[in-house]
């Protein structure tokens, strides 16, 4: 796999930076910048990580009148993580 350029790393964390406030209203743990997971599996596609405890479908949040996480954030795909114990200091 090819190396990240450092660029692209540093404009996703500009953007990210910039909607962080839009971002925690979904009720997240954390976000990160790494590699979209489809199917299981790793992709070369930089993404924004968000983590959340719990995934909910499409009844759930209109139940709860919640927002569904954007699939990008200009231009940038956002990939969710389940981390349903949150996170815990090593």
């Amino acid at each position: 796999m090819d190396s990240v350029p450092k660029e692209k790393i540093e404009n996703i964390k500009k953007i990210l930076d910039k909607h962080k406030d839009e971002i925690k209203k979904y009720e997240i743990q954390g976000t990160g910048i790494g590699f979209k997971t489809k199917n299981g599996k790793r992709t070369n596609e930089l993404a924004i990580i968000i983590y959340i405890k719990k995934k909910k479908n499409i009844d759930e949040l209109n139940r709860e009148k919640s927002s569904m996480i954007p699939k990008e954030i200009e231009g940038i795909p956002t990939d969710i993580v389940e981390v349903q114990e949150g996170f815990r200091p090593r």
